[in-house]
């Protein structure tokens, strides 16, 4: 209910007039496809939630409503956006949809494994690949293409140094892939760990990045906003900080063991 009722029909909705706004890629035919989209989820929600506490049918339908609801407006803006003029926030856009593509499919795989459809290889490991991509892929990604207009333009900042806009979301989404542990590809546990901590220090160079522009911003007024960006940046470089806490201590674990 919060991720798909509340985060997702937000940020689509939200999709609708920053893509064509920020990245000059407006979406086609976007009163069919929005509402399309929206009626999806509001019936898929519903039924998913109460799929999930052991309904079969209900499951399937919703899972099948709700992933309809959300590929439509995904596809529609991963059209727009490709055929979009290049630019950071374009660039960022387009990754944090393929994200979410791919967090509907894993979404999709977890719901059939929930209604005994199939049984994945690793459960576990499709369940933190799904929150990963849905949290820090698509949500992320997002975050960090809008603030690359938003903050300068509105709190009066310096602009995000090149190397931020042209290189950071592509590195971080290339560690993403690694941090999935695709076991089908034989990718050794050392290289996707190696990649999550990778993708915990792409999230907090962004956010350390942002306060030290948002400290040199030339309206020296502070304002709720203002107070907003950096309480979110300072949890999310906790959050950082307890991912790379979470990475490294079952190989302290391990090494302990072997002892």
């Amino acid at each position: 209910l919060v991720a798909l009722g509340y985060l997702a029909m937000v940020m689509l909705g939200a999709l609708t007039q920053m893509a064509p706004v920020a990245a000059g890629a407006p979406l086609r035919r976007i009163d069919l496809s929005a509402r399309l989209s929206q009626v999806a989820l509001v019936l898929g929600v519903p039924f998913l939630a109460w799929g999930l506490g052991g309904h079969d049918a209900a499951l399937s339908t919703g899972a099948g409503l709700a992933g309809l609801g959300l590929s439509i407006l995904t596809i529609n803006g991963l059209s727009a956006l490709i055929h979009a003029p290049r630019g950071a926030t374009r660039q960022a856009m387009v990754l944090a949809l393929a994200a979410l593509l791919a967090t509907i499919l894993a979404g999709l795989a977890l719901a059939a494994w929930l209604a005994g459809i199939w049984t994945p290889l690793d459960a576990v490991a499709l369940v933190d690949s799904h929150a990963l991509l849905g949290l820090a892929g698509w949500i992320g990604l997002l975050v960090i293409g809008s603030a690359y207009q938003v903050v300068p333009m509105l709190q009066i900042t310096p602009d995000y140094p090149v190397w931020a806009t042209r290189w950071l979301t592509p590195a971080i989404a290339v560690l993403f892939a690694g941090s999935m542990r695709p076991a089908w590809l034989g990718a050794p546990e050392g290289l996707a760990r190696l990649s999550a901590l990778g993708v915990a220090a792409g999230l907090a160079i962004f956010a350390l990045v942002t306060l030290h522009l948002q400290a040199r911003r030339k309206r020296k007024l502070s304002d709720t906003t203002l107070r907003y960006w950096r309480v979110g940046m300072a949890c999310l470089i906790a959050a950082c900080v307890l991912s790379v806490m979470g990475v490294l201590e079952p190989e302290a674990n391990s090494a302990k063991t072997e002892i």
